[in-house]
């Protein structure tokens, strides 16, 4: 996946849009890890620094009102010989 700023640079902030930049750029603004899901309108954030960072990222994201969801990461369901 594309750094954000090579996909501006690529797609441009009109086809990118601006809510789903803002969403990256919110993330970031609080140090967490950030990617867009691909379809728009979610992004996925990962915030190494643990419980702190979760609360400053779920402060940011509900001034712009923005939705937090947790995600709960599962096995893989994609058998370990498939591409060997």
């Amino acid at each position: 996946m594309l750094s954000l700023p090579v996909s501006r640079c690529m797609f441009g902030d009109a086809t990118l849009g601006k809510m789903n930049i803002d969403m990256v750029e919110t993330a970031r603004s609080v140090g967490a890890a950030c990617k867009f899901t691909g379809s728009g309108g979610a992004v996925v954030a990962f915030c190494p620094e643990g419980f702190q960072q979760v609360r400053h990222l779920k402060e940011a994201c509900e001034k712009k009102g923005f939705i937090l969801e947790p995600l709960i990461v599962g096995p893989s369901f994609v058998p370990p010989d498939l591409f060997c």
